[in-house]
């Protein structure tokens, strides 16, 4: 299967045994004119969840917003960027009103859950989507299942159902199953509702936190020797079908 070979950089060595697992994401730093509303990113790079990526462009250009298990070696070394140019700031952005978690990035708001591994960067080598997330419909909404494909006991598993709340003041909900180890091939299974329907409310709530939450994303984290599993997609990207919250 495509899915299962190895796609490498020209002129590539081998890659040495290390692993890090995570959606591919184009990050950058935000800087603004002075008194302009218009926010630009530049410094662009790539990371995996929130590991920067030291990689050619080809190796990840392609998988964009998917799960790929990355083969290559922890480092401190930089990613190359573009400067920020003259006239430009950070400091000239306007600040936007949202929770202490959220990020704007390149192309959408992302999320800092956290649970972050602590890389201070990886050298990519060699590129393959990640197979072992999957989301089966079930009776109460939807089963995750994740399975350990990579070849070396994982500790610390964590498979997470995130919710955003329906309404009102943003807030979030968390369902979450755990192992303190998993060895290769076995899986770790967490039944989550689509919706959290708390109360009736709905939208013309006055003030306060939304009790009703739609699930958002899904969260894996998991180190493992010389391995880091670190995932957060949306839910509509493994194929779920949330429906609206109610009114």
């Amino acid at each position: 299967m495509l899915g299962f070979l190895y796609a490498l950089s020209a002129g590539a060595t081998p890659p040495p045994p290390h692993t890090l697992v995570g959606v591919i994401e184009r990050h950058g730093t935000k800087a603004c004119k002075p008194g302009a509303w218009d926010i630009e990113f530049h410094a662009q790079h790539w990371q995996a969840g929130w590991v920067d990526l030291v990689v050619d462009d080809a190796l990840v250009a392609d998988h964009k917003g998917q799960i790929m298990e990355l083969s290559g070696a922890r480092t401190t070394e930089r990613p190359a960027t573009e400067p920020i140019p003259d006239g430009l700031s950070p400091d000239n952005c306007p600040i936007p009103q949202m929770r202490s978690d959220m990020v704007e990035s390149v192309d959408r708001m992302r999320y800092r859950r956290g649970d972050e591994p602590d890389l201070p960067a990886f050298k990519a080598f060699g590129a393959k989507p990640f197979e072992g997330l999957v989301a089966e419909p079930s009776k109460d909404g939807t089963k995750l299942v994740f399975r350990n494909t990579l070849g070396v006991t994982l500790e610390d598993v964590a498979l997470q159902a995130h919710y955003e709340g329906c309404y009102g003041k943003p807030g979030s909900q968390r369902r979450k199953a755990t192992a303190k180890s998993l060895a290769p091939g076995e899986s770790l299974t967490l039944e989550a509702p689509l919706l959290l329907l708390e109360d009736e409310k709905g939208p013309d709530r006055k003030g306060g936190r939304s009790h009703n939450y739609a699930l958002a994303a899904i969260l894996v984290s998991a180190v493992g020797p010389s391995t880091w599993v670190t995932i957060d997609i949306g839910a509509s990207r493994l194929g779920i079908q949330v429906p609206d919250c109610p009114r």
